[in-house]
């Protein structure tokens, strides 16, 4: 696991200097080994966090005739086989048992097709110098992150925002069309970021850039939506998928170590984790002083004791919190607003003291699964909008005639309003739609364009499968961005590697194969996930109200605002010509403030942090990373 970045001049050879402060600010992605290759017009530089073949594997990797330059960021699970049949075949390997290494040879042999090889999270550059292209690739979930600009004069990419926003070589120009999308969703959806003129390189999707003609072409090389249906026992293919892809992913040199709470997704992990794996799996669960109602480490500490793990209790306070909150908007690197960013962090820091290099979370299951009741509704109010949430009882019966009655509306007074709406029906969004006046300013508003009717232009039109729709909507954009993207970015800032069991491609294939084949979403919330570990879980565990990590969220937007609205004093968001004074001045007395309103100032409070990290020094040691808690 790693921090890669690079540079391509057009006309010059990149200047060192820039190189390594690109370097030097992925310092917390790659702690154990650092190294540059510089020659022509490309330059490109490698952190390393070691994982797996601890002493023989920094990078770069070359061919043998040094033709080709791969730098890479991830773990490819499935190299022992891919390295078995090249070392067959006289490939010699200069690396003892290295995983990245593995797409050397594959390139050699299939082109860019050798993505279609590969099985795990990673994100490279691969530089092929004899046809003079430089290829960027994510894996197929974008568990691992890249980010690139391109100019006249240069192309810059980094596995970090803030990386490519301290080049001197990046326009950082502000979007406030993505600012719009920020507080619309509490993150910027990808491709884009909060910067005109910096992307994301989309998930499951490469990057060939042609030095010739200055040129670059994106192109998609896997969906999850192309998958083919699956006709098999639903619970018989979810259990194999499962356990498949837990097995896949164990493989480590280093401590190991899971995030758990009293739900079903993180205890079906520590339960296989165990099964499947050789080595101790220490466990670390977060709770909250005086909240025993969002408080599961009672219920986390049982199934640890269950399993002989060893078991780490954290508890968060409001004083934590407050103390921690500038360097929580640092690890995340990106904007995102998740109020739950403060649990992750707690738990990779401790996990960090502990000398854990590898943590196991959950994400995924929620998204696949039903996990969220409104994203179930949301199936219906797209099948017929004047269709509102009530009481839920006589579930499947309810949703049959619901769906029934909706059709002859649906058809008689919708057949022109085909666009697609997910978070636009969540209380927050409504909120901040219907009452954007009173918290941005005239020139923000039209320069975003928040007015428009389209919060996400990218949703497209509804199709006749509005159920698999929906599950796109919320895997792309929820999923992509406030799980694995907050996940990755505070987990490397306390230089740990975060691996997602249930990202994997293959199990995220097996469950739009099975709702292609049969509609699930008129079942209740992850009714099949559950029958599929009945025997694993038990009904104790399986029976249990959905919870996961929920802070004292409210208690928290208080102590914030209070302990840091004064940094809204002359700073960027006034600057920026973003939010209205008046607002200003009233969230920092957040007590008077509506929970929807607290909602708002917590976001503008967030960014304007973020705005600030920008300014930290890229040249932090890694102490200082770690100084909270």
């Amino acid at each position: 696991m790693c921090g890669i970045s690079g540079i391509v001049s057009r006309h010059t050879q990149p200047a060192l200097e820039d190189l390594l402060e690109l370097q030097r600010s992925l310092a917390h992605r790659g702690p154990d080994a650092s190294s540059h290759y510089c020659k022509g017009p490309v330059a490109l530089s490698h952190n390393r966090l070691s994982i797996i073949d601890i002493d023989t594997a920094n990078q770069p990797f070359f061919d043998k005739d040094k033709s080709l330059c791969l730098i890479a960021n991830g773990e490819i699970y499935n190299f022992s086989d891919i390295r078995a049949h090249y070392q067959k075949h006289g490939y010699s390997f200069t690396s003892k048992n290295s995983d990245c290494e593995v797409i050397v040879p594959l390139y050699l042999e299939h082109g860019i097709d050798c993505l279609e090889k590969l099985r795990g999270m990673f994100a490279f550059s691969l530089w092929d110098a004899e046809r003079q292209k430089l290829i960027l690739a994510r894996d197929r979930m974008g568990e691992k992150p890249l980010y690139f600009h391109v100019s006249q004069d240069h192309f810059v990419f980094s596995s970090e925002l803030r990386s490519i926003a301290s080049s001197r070589l990046v326009d950082t120009s502000v979007s406030h069309r993505q600012i719009a999308r920020y507080f619309r969703y509490k993150y910027v959806p990808e491709p884009h970021t909060p910067f005109e003129h910096v992307q994301k390189l989309p998930a499951g999707s490469y990057l060939e850039l042609d030095i010739a003609t200055w040129s670059y072409e994106i192109k998609q090389y896997w969906s999850p939506w192309d998958a083919k249906p699956v006709i098999g026992n639903p619970t018989e293919e979810i259990r194999q998928s499962l356990e498949d892809a837990i097995k896949t992913c164990i493989v480590s040199d280093v401590p190991m170590g899971l995030s758990l709470s009293g739900g079903i997704d993180s205890s079906i992990l520590a339960c296989m984790l165990t099964e499947y794996s050789s080595k101790p799996l220490q466990i670390f669960s977060v709770g909250y002083p005086d909240a025993p109602e969002v408080d599961e480490r009672a219920q986390a500490k049982q199934l640890a004791d269950r399993l002989s793990q060893p078991f780490h209790d954290i508890e968060i306070t409001d004083d934590y919190v407050v103390d921690a909150f500038e360097d929580l908007v640092f690890s995340r690197n990106d904007p995102i607003s998740d109020i739950s960013g403060f649990s992750y962090l707690v738990i990779m820091r401790k996990a960090h003291e502990h000398g854990v290099k590898v943590m196991f979370q959950g994400h995924g299951l929620d998204e696949l699964c039903w996990g969220y009741p409104w994203v179930q509704d949301a199936v219906l109010i797209n099948e017929g909008k004047w269709y509102k949430k009530g009481k839920r009882s006589g579930f499947r019966e309810t949703r049959k005639r619901i769906v029934s009655e909706l059709k002859g509306f649906l058809k008689k007074n919708l057949k022109n309003d085909k666009r697609l709406r997910l978070f636009e029906e969540t209380p927050a969004t409504q909120f901040i739609d219907q009452n954007y006046p009173q918290f941005f300013k005239p020139e923000f508003i039209e320069q975003s364009s928040w007015s428009t009717p389209d919060p996400i232009a990218e949703y497209g039109e509804a199709s006749d499968r509005i159920d698999l729709d929906i599950t796109r909507l919320i895997v792309e954009y929820y999923l992509a961005e406030n799980g694995i993207a907050q996940g990755d970015r505070i987990s490397m800032a306390s230089s740990i590697e975060m691996r997602l069991p249930f990202v994997d491609y293959k199990l995220v294939e097996t469950f739009v194969g099975l709702r292609k084949h049969a509609r699930d979403d008129q079942l209740p919330p992850k009714h099949l996930l559950k029958e599929s570990v009945r025997d694993l879980l038990g009904d104790e565990i399986l029976n249990r109200p959905k919870r996961g990590f929920e802070p004292p969220v409210h208690a928290w937007y208080n102590a914030l605002l209070n302990a840091h609205g004064e940094i809204f004093e002359n700073g960027h968001l006034e600057n920026h010509q973003i939010v209205r004074r008046d607002f200003v001045d009233k969230a920092r007395k957040p007590e008077s403030m509506s929970r929807r309103e607290r909602e708002v100032a917590w976001a503008a409070l967030n960014l304007e942090m973020w705005f600030r990290s920008l300014d930290r020094s890229s040249e932090a040691s890694l102490d200082e990373w770690h100084t909270i808690g």
